[in-house]
This record gives structure tokens, sequence and C-alpha cells, in this order.
């Protein structure tokens, strides 16, 4: 009789030892917390790469343009140019900007310009861009974009792309 009261009472030692609830576990402090993946920490990611490159900078600017541009937005246009805009028959100021508006953005432009893709855009390195190299920063690529009749040339003005020449071929 002695052998069924042992294993009841094991058996209510084993039961009573399942529920016990135990001293909490604390956070180890010296686990290294978890991190965000990037693409430089997984196998063939390379090291980062800034992302400020001169291609993107343009590609923004360029962007803002032709929404501009399709918006028909005088205001916005002003602010992705640089004057005085350098064109095939002078200076055009801010100030003279409104009076030659139209002349500038005709609705072929304003048409054609947003749906522009990267085929119609180019680095200037013509000789004849010599004068409009000396409004940009020392390190500007210069954009070329054709569109049809007219070009629109971009440059990097104090850390920013803008156009800075335009001209009708």
């Amino acid at each position: 009789m002695i052998y069924p009261r042992f294993l009841l009472g094991c058996l209510c030692i084993a039961v009573l030892a399942c529920n016990n609830i135990g001293p909490k576990q604390t956070a180890d402090s010296s686990a290294v917390p978890p991190a965000e993946d990037t693409i430089s920490q997984m196998p063939g990611g390379g090291p980062r790469t800034s992302v400020s490159t001169d291609d993107q900078l343009f590609e923004t600017a360029f962007g803002s343009f032709k929404t501009a541009v399709e918006q028909n937005s005088e205001d916005q246009l002003k602010g992705t140019i640089h004057f005085p805009l350098q064109t095939s028959k002078g200076e055009l100021s801010d100030a003279d900007f409104h009076s030659k508006y139209k002349d500038v953005f005709t609705a072929d432009v304003r048409n054609l310009v947003p749906k522009l893709g990267e085929e119609y855009i180019k680095e200037g390195q013509n000789a004849d861009y010599a004068e409009l190299r000396k409004l940009t920063d020392k390190d500007s690529k210069l954009f070329e974009v054709n569109a049809a009749k007219t070009v629109f040339v971009f440059g990097k003005v104090q850390g920013t792309y803008k156009v800075i020449g335009y001209y009708s071929k």
C-alpha cells in the first residue's frame, strides 16, 4: 500500500512543480540589440553610396520643372530657373520673365516637356556652354534637355540644379 501512495505523492509534486511560476527572466543587458538590415549588410551588398549624386539632384530638379510646366505655373517655374536666364537673344531678368513667359513656354513646350524621358536629356559638354559654366558651381555638370525646337540647359547653382540657359533651334 505504500507504493501507490508514493506514486501519488510523486505525481502531485511533479504537477505542482510544473505550475511553479519561478523568478521572472530578465533581459540580458549584454545582448546586442536587433538592427535593421541594410543592403550593405547583405552578401554582395557592397558599400553604401551617397544618395545625393549629381544625377539624382538633376532628376529631382527636372521633375519639379516638368510639374511646373505641366501645371503652367509661372511662379513655380521661377523657382526652377536661375536669373538672369541666358538666352540666344541675351539675358532674361526675373522682372522681364512675366512678359516673355508665353514666348518661352509655348503651348508646344507645355505639352511636350511633361512627357520627356531620359532619351531627350544629355550631358552638355559643348564648347558653346563656356559662358554658362561660369554661372554654375565648380563641380556642376550641365544637362541639356531637348524639347523639339527648344533646349533648356540645367546647371547646379548653390547646390541646386536650375535652368540656367534657354534657346530655340
